[in-house]
Parts: structure tokens; sequence; C-alpha cells
């Protein structure tokens, strides 16, 4: 029997147990990614913690809505899949708990459209593009060169260039990742970097998740994105997923650059799929469509 459990009662135990020892799953169910990113969450699990999925949500007005977090690519129902009788009671549930959602989904589990986004994958042996050849020998050509840093010495250098690139995260945005970054276990992270006359200016960080390298942000100094630092240290990536018989998940970006970016390398895209519905009051509804408008 499927019940949702409310944040503080997770037992994350069971739930990290159950994600860990799953086939493919994403990096973004541990309770280590969710507590700190998400606003709130809570589980829809069964009894025993062997399926079930985690709902990332927020509370506007009184009403809840589900919804994905910033850095947080996308969800999945983890375990044995349902059938359709079980299918329309868990999604039963979904609906009288919130009122409405948007979240992206990593598999066909609900009601879907295809998204608008896709992340990349590195599974074969990688093959740079003349762009990438490019940067790389103009890397090569500079006074920069790859270190492998603390991440304490990347991590404010790669939220300043965030800042830049993606101007509607709020501060508790990079609060949370902070956050995340601080209680997540340190061999697990891998950091690399770049400098010139012995000052840091860019890196990138990655995690090993079960069988795969995943990208999770990267940034430098405009003069050292110029000389195609970015390029260097993401070559460096590679080579070293390689040398540890690891996938490289680039973890994926709206963002068409940053797509290109990726594809320099021989990734390849994999999309995703999102589930929409509102069942909010009209007055909700109308309280949204204006805050959107002053947005603009």
């Amino acid at each position: 029997m499927m019940k949702l459990i409310a944040q503080n009662d997770i037992d994350r135990a069971k739930w990290d147990e159950l994600v860990e020892n799953q086939p493919k799953t994403l990096l973004y169910h541990q309770s280590l990614f969710l507590d700190p990113l998400a606003e709130k969450w809570m589980l829809l699990v069964d009894e025993n913690y062997s399926c079930g999925i985690p709902l990332p949500y927020v509370v506007r007005l009184g009403k809840k809505g589900l919804y994905t977090p910033n850095f947080i690519r996308a969800i999945d129902w983890l375990g044995v899949k349902p059938n359709d009788f079980e299918l329309k009671k868990i999604k039963e549930i979904i609906l009288k708990e919130f009122d409405y959602g948007n979240i992206l989904l990593e598999s066909k589990v609900f009601e879907y459209a295809k998204s608008d986004r896709v992340y990349q994958l590195l599974t074969e042996p990688f093959k740079l593009n003349d762009q990438a050849k490019r940067s790389i020998k103009k890397f090569e050509k500079s006074n920069f060169k790859i270190i492998m840093p603390e991440l304490n010495q990347i991590l404010n250098i790669i939220l300043d260039d965030l800042k830049v690139k993606v101007t509607d995260l709020k501060m508790t945005d990079f609060e949370r990742f902070k956050n995340l970054f601080s209680q997540y276990p340190k061999e697990k992270i891998w950091s690399i970097g770049v400098e010139e006359n012995n000052q840091i200016v860019g890196g990138m960080i990655f995690i090993y998740w079960q069988n795969t390298l995943h990208y999770v942000k990267g940034g430098c100094f405009e003069n050292a994105k110029n000389k195609g630092s970015m390029y260097a240290m993401m070559l460096k990536a590679i080579e070293h997923a390689e040398e540890k018989k690891l996938i490289l998940d680039f973890g994926g970006s709206n963002v068409d650059g940053v797509r290109r970016f990726n594809l320099a390398f021989g990734a390849t895209d994999k999309s995703y799929f999102r589930w929409s519905f509102d069942n909010s009051p009209w007055w909700f509804k109308a309280a949204k469509k204006l805050k959107n408008r002053l947005k603009k």
C-alpha cells in the first residue's frame, strides 16, 4: 500500500538504500540532494520502501504545488513500476495532495509531455569537433594550466559565473547549492581547476555516482574562458572517466550554448519528460499569471 510521508518523518536510511540499489538511478533522488535543494519534499512509497517517488513541492498562498528544484534535473519512479490499476491510485493520491504541478520526469511513468529540455551523455569514446579542437589548442598555447584543487577553492568562482549565465536564480538557490556541497561526502566529489600564475581562475565539480561521473557545474573567469579553459577541463574529466571506466553525464542544459559545448565532445542528446496539471482555484491561477507577467 502506497502512502505519503512528510519530510521530517522519512526514514532516510531506507530511502537511500532503495536509491543506491536501483540500476541507473538518478543521483538527485538521494536525501543528500533533496534536503538542501528542495524547498520542501515528501515521499510516496510503499510500507517497505521497496518502490516510490520523491515529491518536491512549494506552498504558495496556501496551495501546494509540485516542482523541480533548481540543480535537480528530474525525478523518477524507483523500484517495480506500477501496473495500470496501481498507477491510477498513485495519481489519485498525488492529485488529491497537490493543487498544481509542473515536474520533470526521467521516464514515462505518469501522463507526460516531452519537455523542452535534454541532457547529454557520453557513452562512446569521445570525439572532439572542430570548435573543441581549436579551443584546446588555444589553451595549450596559453599560460593557463590544469590543476586538481580543493572544492572550496573553486566553488565561489563557479557560483559567480553561474549568476551571470542564469539570471533567474535567486540568492536562496546559491545558498542551497553551497549547502549541498557542505553536506555531500567529500570522497564522492571530484573537482578540477585552471590556474594562471598560481591564481585559480576556474573550475568544475563532478560527483561519482554508480557507474557515472556526473558533471554538476563549472565556471571560470572570462579571460580563461576565452583561452579554452572550459574545454580543457572537460577533456581532462573525460579522460579521467575513461580511465575509471565510467560514463560521463554532462548534466544537460536548456541553454543552447551549453548544449553545443557538451556535444562538442561527442555526447548525445537524451530527452526527458514533463508532467503538468493545475487544479488550483481561478484566483490562484490569475495570481500566477500576474506574477509571471511582472517578471517579464
